[in-house]
C-alpha cells in the first residue's frame, strides 16, 4: 500500500523531503512565501506538481454554481438574521480576504487527482485550511496509508490563530464601545433645508488635507458637482490606514466644508447592546451543515470561513443603527451613494436604507475594475431579490455594464454613469485624437505595481526579484516599487528585502500613476487596472499569474488582446522582461492604438449627462 504524507503548511519545512524520502508533492495554500521556501530547498528527487493553470480553469468552471449555493444560503438565513448574515464572511464571498471558494477549488482538484490515481508512493500533500486538511485525510484513508506530519493540528498556529484573532476582535469591540470617538462641531440636526445626499466613502490620512480640503479618490469631483446642483453633501467615512492622531483627524474633519456623519455620535447606550446581539447572532449561524456543491459536502469549508469574521463588522453595523436613529427625523434625504463591490461593509447601509428610508434611493457606484474570479462582485439570481443591494448601480462604462448583464443582473438596476476614477485615461485619449503620439521613454526602467493583499504582493515581489536576478546584467536597471494605497507600511518593508541582492537602483514610488508612468518603459503587476494606464501610454504590462491562488485580473475580460503578456513562473517572467524591454516604437504605437480604442469604447466620459446618473429620478 502506498504511503501518503499530509502536513499543514505552517508546520512544513524543507527537512521533510529528505527525512521521509518524498517523491512528489502538492501544495494547496495561498501562502506563496511558504511555498517559495519549500521549492527553493526541495531536492530534485521530489517533483512538484504545479496546480497554477489547473486552478484557474477549475475556478472558472465552478464559479457560477458556487455563487448559486451561497445564494440559497442567503435565502435561508437572511430573513431571521439579516444584519448578522449580510456581514458574515460566507455571505460576502470576498476571495481577497477569505478563501472559501479557493478552498472549494482545491478540494475539487484534489478529488480529480485521487480519481486519476496520480499519487506516487511517498507523496506529500501540503495544505493550509484545517477543514480541507480533514477532508483530504478522510478521502486518502479510504485508499492509502496516511501519515500526518508535525504536531497534532489542534496544537498548531493554523488551528489556534483564528481563536486568538476572535478574542482580539472581541477586545477591540469592547474598547470601541467604551472609548470616546470623533465629535463634530455641528451635526445633522442643525443643517440647512437643502436636500441631502449621503456619500459613504473611504478616508485615509491623504483624503483630507491639513486645511480641510477633501480629495476623494473614489468619487473625484462628485461632491463638487452635487453641491453645484443644489444638494447638501454628507460624508459617511470609512477610515483606513490612519497614522495621524485622533485629534488631528478631528481637526481636519472640522475644517472640511462637508458635513461628516460620525455614527457613534448618533448612538445611544441601547444601540451598543443591539450591536452586540447582532454579533452574537453571527456566532449562532457560524456552523453551516449539509451544504452541498456539485454533490460534494462543503459544510466544513464554509463553517471555517464563517468563523473567521465573527466580531469583525461592528463598525459597519453601527452605521446601520445610527442611520436608523436619524430616520425618525424629517430630513430631506435624496439618496445614499456608496462604492459598490458587493462586500459586507456595504450591506448594513443598504439594508437600513431599504427598511427605514422608504422612497430614498440607494445608489452603488462601480468604481473599480471587475475580475472574473472575484465571486462577491456577482450576486446570485435569488440574491437580487433577497440581498440588500443598491436600487441602481452606476457603471463606469458599457464594458462593465455588459459584464453585469452576462452575470444575470437585471437591466433596470443598471445605469451608465461616468468613469470618475478613470477620467485621466479618457482625457489622455481625447488629447491625442489620432492616437499617434508616443512619449520618449527612459530605457531599462521597470515599475512593479504591488497589489493590496500581503500574500499576493509577496508573490509578485519574489517572482519579480527572481526574474530580474536572472538577467545577464541588471546593474543598468532602475526599479520602482509602487505599493497599493491601502498597503500597511510593515508589509512594504518585508517586500523590499527581496530586492536587496539585486545590483540596481530601487525606489519606492508614492506619486500618482500619471506622474510616474513617463519614467518607466515596462510595468509588472498582478491584479490592477494599471494595465489600462500602460496600454494608452505605449508601455507593455506583464501580468503575473498566481501559482497556488486565484487570479484577479481585469484583463481576463479582454477578448482578442494582441498584447496579452502573462507569466506564471520566474523563468517566464524573465523571458518577457528581456523581450519587452526591447519593445520598439512601432510596437508601442500598436499598443497605444489598441489601448485607446478600448478606453474610448469601454469607459464613459465624465460630463453633465453621465454625472446626472448619481442624482437619479425621484
Amino acid at each position: 500500500m502506498k504511503t501518503i504524507y499530509v502536513s499543514l503548511a505552517e508546520e512544513t519545512d524543507p527537512s521533510v523531503f529528505s527525512a521521509y524520502n518524498i517523491s512528489q508533492w502538492f501544495y494547496f495554500s495561498p501562502n506563496y512565501l511558504n511555498f517559495h521556501l519549500l521549492e527553493e530547498n526541495s531536492p530534485s528527487t521530489a517533483k512538484y506538481n504545479d496546480i497554477g493553470e489547473i486552478l484557474q480553469e477549475k475556478a472558472l468552471e465552478l464559479k457560477n454554481s458556487y455563487i448559486e449555493v451561497i445564494g440559497r444560503l442567503s435565502t435561508k438565513y437572511s430573513k431571521k438574521y439579516p444584519l448578522a448574515w449580510w456581514t458574515s464572511m460566507v455571505a460576502e464571498r470576498n476571495e481577497m480576504s477569505t478563501h472559501a471558494f479557493l478552498t472549494v477549488c482545491y478540494y475539487n482538484i484534489f478529488l480529480d487527482i485521487c480519481e486519476n490515481e496520480n499519487f506516487q508512493n511517498r507523496s506529500l500533500i501540503v495544505v493550509e485550511s484545517i477543514s480541507l486538511y480533514h477532508l483530504i485525510l478522510n478521502q486518502l484513508r479510504k485508499r492509502y496509508k496516511v501519515v500526518t506530519l508535525g504536531k497534532p493540528y489542534f496544537l498548531t498556529w493554523t488551528f489556534l490563530r483564528p481563536k486568538i484573532a476572535a478574542v482580539y476582535r472581541i477586545i477591540k469591540f469592547l474598547s470601541w464601545a467604551f472609548s470616546g470617538t470623533l465629535q463634530q462641531i455641528s451635526d445633522l440636526y442643525s443643517t440647512s433645508d437643502s436636500k441631502m445626499i449621503f456619500i459613504r466613502t473611504w478616508i485615509s490620512d491623504k483624503t483630507i488635507s491639513a486645511d480641510g480640503k477633501l480629495r476623494d479618490a473614489y468619487f473625484p469631483g462628485l461632491c463638487e458637482y452635487l453641491e453645484k446642483e443644489g444638494y447638501e453633501v454628507v460624508i459617511i467615512p470609512n477610515f483606513y490606514n490612519l497614522t495621524l492622531s485622533t485629534k488631528e483627524i478631528q481637526k481636519r474633519i472640522n475644517k472640511c466644508k462637508y458635513q461628516f456623519f460620525i455614527p457613534e455620535n448618533y448612538l445611544i447606550w441601547k444601540d451598543y447592546f443591539k450591536i452586540l446581539v447582532v454579533l452574537m447572532s453571527q456566532v449562532v449561524i457560524s456552523r453551516l451543515d449539509d451544504v452541498e456543491h456539485r454533490g460534494k459536502d462543503i459544510s466544513k469549508i464554509l463553517t471555517e470561513t464563517q468563523r473567521t469574521g465573527i466580531f469583525s463588522s461592528y463598525v459597519f453595523i453601527a452605521q446601520a443603527f445610527a442611520l436608523r436613529n436619524i430616520s425618525k427625523e424629517e430630513f430631506k434625504i435624496k439618496s445614499f451613494i456608496y462604492t459598490f463591490e458587493n462586500m459586507f461593509p456595504e450591506k448594513p447601509l443598504s439594508y437600513t436604507v431599504k427598511e427605514y428610508f422608504p422612497g430614498v434611493e440607494s445608489i452603488g457606484f462601480q468604481h473599480s475594475v471587475l475580475y472574473p474570479l472575484q465571486t462577491c462582485l456577482y450576486p446570485a439570481v435569488q440574491e437580487w431579490k433577497d440581498m440588500p443591494l443598491p436600487d441602481r448601480i452606476v457603471c463606469s462604462g458599457k464594458f462593465f455594464l455588459d459584464i453585469y448583464l452576462k452575470h444575470g443582473a437585471p437591466r433596470e438596476r443598471l445605469v451608465l454613469g461616468p468613469a470618475l476614477r478613470f477620467n485621466n485615461l479618457i482625457s489622455k485619449c481625447e488629447k491625442d485624437q489620432g492616437g499617434s503620439s508616443l512619449k520618449v521613454f527612459m530605457k531599462n526602467r521597470i515599475l512593479i505595481v504591488l497589489p493590496l493583499a500581503e500574500p499576493d504582493a509577496l508573490e509578485l515581489a519574489i517572482k519579480s526579484s527572481g526574474a530580474i536576478k536572472l538577467l545577464a546584467d541588471n546593474r543598468e536597471l532602475k526599479i520602482g516599487l509602487k505599493p497599493h494605497p491601502m498597503m500597511p507600511v510593515r508589509n512594504l518593508e518585508t517586500i523590499k528585502t527581496f530586492f536587496n541582492e539585486i545590483q540596481c537602483d530601487m525606489t519606492i514610488v508614492d506619486k500618482p500613476m500619471d506622474d510616474v508612468l513617463p519614467q518607466y518603459s515596462l510595468l509588472i503587476t498582478m491584479a490592477s487596472g494599471v494595465i489600462f494606464d500602460g496600454m494608452i501610454e505605449g508601455i507593455p504590462v506583464i501580468r503575473v499569474g498566481r501559482s497556488s491562488s486565484l487570479n484577479f485580473d481585469p484583463a481576463d475580460y479582454l477578448e482578442n488582446n494582441p498584447y496579452d503578456f502573462r507569466a506564471q513562473t520566474v523563468e517566464q517572467l524573465n523571458a518577457l522582461i528581456c523581450k519587452l524591454l526591447l519593445f520598439d516604437d512601432e510596437e508601442r504605437l500598436g499598443l497605444v492604438h489598441y489601448g485607446r480604442k478600448f478606453v474610448k469604447e469601454s469607459f464613459a466620459p465624465v460630463n453633465e449627462n453621465t454625472l446626472q446618473s448619481f442624482i437619479g429620478v425621484n
